[in-house]
């Protein structure tokens, strides 16, 4: 059974997960978005006390098992984006030769899915979480500062390249059986 508690409400308190903070970059620039490194008061995906390389992945990964043996599932959501950092991919490998029974799990914003899918299902991504906060070029201008690929992109052009990729990958990700969860934030003024 595939149990994660952001995907299934019954594993709550029961099936534990750990967070490999080795994506330092990011791919976009969101009009919101406050990357933080050293921030003690906050526990949550995309925030990071520390970046660990991947050489340093699997004691990090053991000394996590040995304090809460219930850690079922190992994700990468940052604390930029996961799939715009090949510290992402080595520390995915690592996971995968040394804790094959831990289930994958990565978040996302979707602009590097659709390219990185074949890796992603050849390591065992199991969960993904892809952000999604717009449907439509004119919000996503308020939204998206910027999206940098081979060039920099701005404006309709570089909300229209997200979203197109968004779809595409959470398509492509749901066809081949990994869980999909799309979050969103709210932002009032948009």
């Amino acid at each position: 059974m595939l149990r994660h508690p952001c995907f299934d409400e019954r594993a709550h308190r029961v099936v534990g997960r750990l967070h490999l903070p080795v994506a330092p970059c990011c791919n976009i620039k969101c009009a919101y978005c406050e990357r933080k490194v050293g921030c003690v008061n906050e526990r949550r995906p995309g925030v990071s006390t520390t970046i660990i390389s991947p050489s340093e992945v699997v004691t990090y990964v053991e000394r996590a098992l040995a304090f809460e043996p219930r850690i079922e599932v190992v994700g990468i959501a940052g604390p930029g984006d996961a799939l715009a950092n090949e510290e992402t991919f080595l520390a995915l490998a690592e996971v995968k030769k040394h804790f094959p029974e831990l289930k994958i799990c990565l978040a996302t914003n979707g602009l590097a899915l659709p390219k990185s899918l074949p890796y992603l299902i050849e390591v065992g991504l199991q969960f993904l979480s892809v952000t999604v906060n717009f449907v439509t070029p004119e919000t996503g201008t308020k939204i998206v500062r910027f999206v940098k690929e081979d060039k920099v992109l701005v404006g309709e052009e570089a909300a229209k390249l997200l979203f197109s990729r968004q779809l595409e990958g959470i398509a492509l990700a749901s066809e081949a059986g990994i869980r999909v969860k799309v979050n969103t934030v709210l932002i009032p003024e948009v």
